[in-house]
This record gives structure tokens, C-alpha cells and sequence, in this order.
């Protein structure tokens, strides 16, 4: 494949049948944190919305999503905004603020957990009638047996009553009922009740609602690495054949044809995961809604659908080459076919042949639609002439900016004062305004997206975007430093990011040792201990000598910890732990009955630091996901997604982010 500096944008695709590859879509408007342009309002409530409504009764609550609800066989039309071959195939919901909701009220306890279940039923018969395949909803956490023995025992109760009331609704509408969870710790009868729903409805299609009762993301991650030890020790598996598709397997959202959520939406306002189905949300779209649960209805639900189809879904695995001569059209259509391995192009006009590079794909369900994409070109001609790129004007993705001199030395000017080998102040100097030293997140996550956007829009260089973003990892140290954050961890380069072209990998891997080399003194110097995560063995052998010489150098330093995170990726790192912890089973040094979360978070990567979990994860570049990021140690993190690309991140930035962090209450699944 020939290398390409330029992305292929893929407008309106239809869904592939592979997870992961769920669905390209129309350029995003993003809907999120309060710092994005199309902001979520996470406002407090005001005085008015706190007014006691103590005579709102149990019919007009029922009114809005009574229980025993028909639902309608047939699908009726979407509401304005929504395209039905864009909706997402699964939807998972954390169903926060029942009580936040009855005390605001002030209602008996227990009258926002039933409200919320009416909540529930609306759902429910949404997705079946706007044809959404999966709901998965979080009931109650792992976490939640620390609650109140009262409030634990009407949680299961209520659960109790609903399934009973609701199984013939359920059964007779097509809608089949999966249970997820350590169903051990559920009191009898629940037990024997789920099993009997999960067999009544086992043969029903229409919508797959999935239910996680005493679930958290890593209790299925250990149960997943439990069976696959057993099965090591039985001989039936190899350590070696241990990977990605055998821990999902073993997962408890197995249970269904598609068990990666498209979309997660969180009410309440709360800017975390909660140790929800961890694994499977690695490109999950995250939606959070500022309504608390019970109020979450149909207006909220189209919402959310909407951020979610006017989002743009990138899994680096897609690449396209297209070799066309110099005078080819700028009208071309390329048609991806299902379960193709190369490229189908249909062209508007032109007389010359067109070469295209063989590529696989893997299998899609349907075709994959690109018009007016930008089309690197090279004529296929004996007379000799310069390659360059052709592209149809695209104002919503600005990628033909022109190039400059007077760009590339603007550009240079403003890189000149970050130059490598910048002094690291030694000592700590006073916070931003609005910042508490006392209620600094010890551990920080980065996801610095946004590097070739930036360059894009502003007409430079391929790589100019990767060079100026390393001036901004640069000021992150500095802050970090000064500022008395103690571990600070970077995604540098993702383990899907060797789909990219040799060309921009090549790039990379030089940028980085280059890097490395010119800052190892100055880190030194300042205390700053540095250690590199992810899959080394594919990594340039002069690189891998420049890592471990800088990890050696700096091993004693403890003013900042700087983990960089490179060949790497969340499912990747419980991978390599399942299989540490497989190879101990096999050699007798652990029992597959003590595998458990502590045992797992010993081997993964981050067991380099004092504190593995981040406190703190910010992603720049608007969009609204963790991608394949440290899913595991993000059980509990708080997220921060903020719309400027990575190279303009600087300390303004950075201290929004770190003053909405002080201003959170974490609960951690208790009260």
C-alpha cells in the first residue's frame, strides 16, 4: 500500500458488521462537556427545580411510562432528526439520580428507584419501536452491596417485582431478556426468576434487553481471565493462543450478536463510566446527560440518538489508496463491497484506467460510500510529473487549506520557544486562580487527539501537527510539575495506530526518539522518572534502546512520574495480564479460585507507578470517547473532553480541566 498523508473522509456509511467498525458518520457536533462549543449543560439545579412537589401523584407518574405498556408491533416513524439506517445497534445506559431525584421532591425513599423504573419501561419501548437491536442498562453495580442494607434490599425487591410484572409484556412483544452479573450474591427467588425469563424469552429477536445486577466492568474481566485459566490448566488452551477474541468470548456480553455498545449515555450529569462493561466500551460514543433518571424520557433519548448519528467514528483501521491520473474528475464514487478485499471504483466522466491498490477489509455488512474524497493522484503516463493531491472542496472537514511560506514560518516562529531542551522549573509556584493544591488529582491520563487536524487547518506540512504537539507535552510536564500532580500519563502512539501509513508511523516512531533523546537530561535533572507502557517488540530496535536507557537513568526520580504510553492499548494490556496470570496458573503458582481484581491489577502495565488509576482523564480534540484507552484503570476516573486539538492544549487548558476535577463529588458506587 502506498502511504498517505491525507485521510479519506467517509460521509453517512452504513454499519459494518464488525464492532468495532460500527459506523462512519456525518461530521460531528459534538455535545458534551460545558468547555465544547455545542456544550451539555451540566448546570446545578436551581431553587425552582428544587420545589418540593409532594402532590405529584402515582398516576401522573404512570402517565408517562405506565407499567404493562404495549408496545406497538409495528415500527413507526423517527422523530425529526434521526436517520433509522444511522441508529446504533446497542445502547447502553448508566441509570443515575434516583435519589438525588426523590430528595429534590421531597418524596419517601425508594420513590425515585420506582420512578425510575418507569423510566426503564419508556426505554424500553423506544428502542423497540426505533429499532435499536440492544439496550444494555446498569440496575445495580458490584460496588452498590456498600450501600445501606435498606436501600440494597428494595433495589433487589423492586428488580423482583418488575421482572414478574413485566415478563408477559416482554415475552409476547419479541423482546428477550439476558441477565449479567454474579448472580451468587442475589437472595432467593431472584435467581430461579431470572432464569425462567431468560428461557422464556430466549427465542424472541425485536430487542435484546440486557440487565447488569451485581455486575461492575472488572468483575467480568476476572471471570473472563478465571474460565481462561481453567481452561490452560485442563490443556485445553495455549498462553500463546490467548488474545483479544478468546477474552471476549468469555465476557458476559457474549450473550449477544453485538456486544460493543455504539453509544453509552450517563444521566445526572456525572462525567465518568462507573466501572461499567470497562472492556466492551473501548470505542464506545459517550453521551452525558445532564437529567437525572427518572425525568430521562423521549426528548432526552432523541437527543442523545442525535449527537450520536452527527458523530464522525474513527477506529484507525480504515485506509484507502486510490491512483488516479492527473486530469481524473473530482466527481468519483468509491464503492466498498460486503466481505470485499478490494476497492470498487465508479467514476463520473474520464476516459483513463484506474489503478487501485488491493486492500483487506473486514467483513462489512454493507457498502461503504465515499464521494469527493480527497484523492492522492499519480498519472499513469510515461511523461513525468509531480504527485500531489487533488480535493473537492469540503467546508465542514477543512483539509485543502493552502500551503504557505508564510505559513510554514509563522509556524516556526511559534514552535521556535518551545525548543527541546527547555529548563523544567525546579520549584512549585502558585496555582491558577480557582485551583486547591490539597484537591490536585495525583494521577493524570491524556488522550492528545487532534494533531493533523491542526496542521490541516492551518495549510502546513505533513507532520508539522505531531511536531507541535510535542510542544505541548512539553508545557504538561512543566504544569504537572510545578503544579504537584505526581503521576502523568501520556497516549502517544495507540496499538491501532500501526494501521496508519508506514510513512506517518515512520514519522512517529522518529519524532518520539528524537524526543527522548533531547529531553532525557533536562527530566533528569528535574526529577522526572520516565516509563514507557505498550507492546515494545514493535517498536524500532534503536528505540527500544533509547527507552530502556532513559527508564534506567531515571529510575530513582519521584518528583513526577511520566508514563508515555506507546504500541499500546487498554485491551491489550489486560491481554498480556490474562496471560502472566495463565502462565503462573499452569505452573502452580496460583489457584484459578484466588484469580481476582487485585491479581489482575499486578500485572498490568501501569503497575509501574504508585497510583495506577487516573484521577483525571482529558481527551482534546472534541471528541467524545476513551478509544482503546487504559479501560481497566478508568473504572472510577473522571472524564474531561475538551474541544481544542491537542497542539493549542495549554495552560488555560489545563486548568479548566483540573478546576471542573475539584468541583466533582466521586461516590465510587456508595453514598
Amino acid at each position: 500500500m502506498l502511504s498517505i498523508r491525507f485521510p479519506i473522509p467517509i460521509k453517512n456509511a452504513l454499519t459494518p458488521s464488525i464492532p468495532r467498525f460500527s459506523r462512519n458518520q456525518t461530521p460531528r457536533r459534538i455535545r458534551s462537556h460545558p468547555r465544547l462549543s455545542n456544550s451539555l449543560s451540566l448546570h446545578c439545579a436551581t431553587a425552582t427545580d428544587a420545589v418540593v412537589h409532594r402532590e405529584e401523584s402515582r398516576e401522573q407518574l404512570n402517565d408517562r411510562f405506565a407499567p404493562g405498556v404495549h408496545f406497538p408491533p409495528d415500527d413507526e416513524p423517527l422523530p425529526v432528526g434521526l436517520r433509522r439506517e444511522l441508529m446504533p445497534r446497542h445502547v447502553a445506559v448508566i441509570m443515575d439520580g434516583n435519589v438525588r431525584w426523590e430528595r429534590r421532591r421531597g418524596l419517601p425513599a425508594g420513590s425515585g428507584h420506582e420512578a425510575g423504573a418507569q423510566s426503564l419501561r419508556g426505554l424500553v419501548e423506544l428502542c423497540c419501536k426505533w429499532g435499536i437491536r440492544v439496550l444494555t442498562v446498569f440496575a445495580f453495580s458490584f460496588d452498590n452491596w456498600t450501600r445501606p442494607k435498606v436501600e440494597v434490599e428494595f433495589l433487589l425487591d423492586l428488580f423482583e417485582k418488575m421482572l414478574s410484572s413485566e415478563i408477559d409484556d416482554f415475552a409476547s412483544e419479541g423482546i428477550r431478556i439476558s441477565i449479567i452479573g454474579d448472580s451468587s450474591k442475589l437472595p432467593n427467588p431472584l435467581p430461579k426468576l431470572i432464569s425462567d425469563a431468560e428461557e422464556r424469552t430466549k427465542d424472541n429477536s425485536r430487542l435484546q434487553l440486557i440487565v447488569a445486577v451485581s455486575y461492575s466492568g472488572k468483575y467480568d474481566v476476572v471471570q473472563a481471565c478465571k474460565s481462561i485459566s481453567q481452561k490452560v490448566k485442563d490443556g485445553v488452551v495455549e498462553v500463546d493462543d490467548i488474545n483479544e477474541s478468546l477474552i471476549e468470548q468469555e465476557l458476559e456480553t457474549n450473550c449477544t450478536e453485538f456486544p460493543y455498545p455504539d453509544l453509552l449515555i450517563r444521566t445526572s450529569g456525572e462525567l465518568r463510566v462507573s466501572n461499567f462493561l470497562l472492556w466492551q466500551l473501548a470505542y464506545t460514543e459517550l453521551f452525558f446527560a445532564s437529567a437525572l433518571w427518572p425525568d430521562f424520557g423521549k426528548s432526552e433519548f432523541v437527543e442523545a440518538l442525535v449527537s450520536f448519528q452527527q458523530r464522525q467514528r474513527r477506529y484507525e483501521k480504515l485506509q484507502i489508496v486510490i491512483i488516479l491520473p492527473l486530469n481524473w474528475p473530482l466527481r468519483t464514487s468509491v464503492q466498498v463491497s460486503s466481505n470485499a478485499a478490494r476497492l470498487n471504483v465508479q467514476t463520473h466522466g474520464g476516459d483513463d484506467d484506474v489503478t487501485v491498490r488491493s486492500i483487506m477489509f473486514l467483513s462489512l455488512s454493507s457498502p461503504i460510500s465515499i464521494e469527493n474524497a480527497l484523492i492522492p493522484f499519480k498519472p499513469r503516463s510515461s511523461r513525468s510529473q509531480t504527485p500531489g493531491i487533488r480535493s473537492h472542496p469540503l467546508p465542514s472537514n477543512p483539509l485543502s487549506l493552502p500551503r504557505s511560506a508564510a505559513a510554514a514560518a509563522a509556524f516556526k516562529e511559534e514552535t521556535r520557544q518551545f525548543a527541546p531542551g527547555g529548563d523544567f522549573p525546579p520549584d512549585e509556584e502558585s496555582l491558577p486562580a480557582g485551583l486547591r493544591r490539597d484537591l490536585m488529582p495525583r494521577h493524570v491520563a491524556v488522550i492528545m487527539d487532534g494533531n493533523v487536524r491542526w496542521e490541516k487547518r492551518r495549510g502546513l506540512p505533513a507532520g508539522s501537527g505531531h511536531q507541535a504537539g510535542v510542544r505541548s507535552v512539553r508545557e504538561l510536564i512543566k504544569l504537572s510539575s510545578k503544579w504537584g500532580i505526581g503521576v502523568l500519563t501520556v497516549f502517544a502512539f495507540s496499538y491501532d495506530n500501526w494501521n496508519r501509513s508506514k510513512m506517518e508511523v515512520g514519522f512517529l516512531m522518529t519524532l518520539f526518539e528524537k524526543m527522548i533523546t533531547a529531553e532525557i537530561d533536562n527530566l533528569a535533572r528535574d526529577g522526572v522518572r520516565i516509563s514507557i507502557i505498550g507492546d515494545s517488540s514493535k517498536l524500532p530496535k534503536s528505540l527500544q534502546k533509547v527507552i530502556s536507557d532513559a527508564e534506567e537513568r531515571t529510575k530513582d526520580n519521584s518528583r513526577l512520574h511520566l508514563i508515555v504510553a506507546v504500541s499500546y492499548s487498554g485491551k491489550y494490556d489486560v491481554v498480556q495480564a490474562c496471560k502472566s496470570i495463565c502462565h503462573k496458573v499452569k505452573d502452580g503458582l496460583v489457584q484459578v479460585d484466588d484469580i481476582n481484581e487485585s491479581l489482575v491489577e499486578q500485572e498490568l502495565e501501569t503497575n509501574c507507578t504508585e497510583f495506577p488509576y487516573p484521577d483525571l482523564l482529558i481527551r482534546t480534540g472534541g471528541d467524545i470517547r476513551v478509544s482503546n484507552f487504559l479501560l481497566w484503570q478508568l473504572a472510577y476516573t473522571e472524564l474531561f473532553f475538551v474541544s481544542a486539538l491537542w497542539p493549542d492544549f495549554g495552560k488555560a487548558e489545563f486548568a479548566e480541566a483540573l478546576t471542573s476535577f475539584q468541583r466533582r463529588q466521586r461516590r465510587y458506587g456508595g453514598r
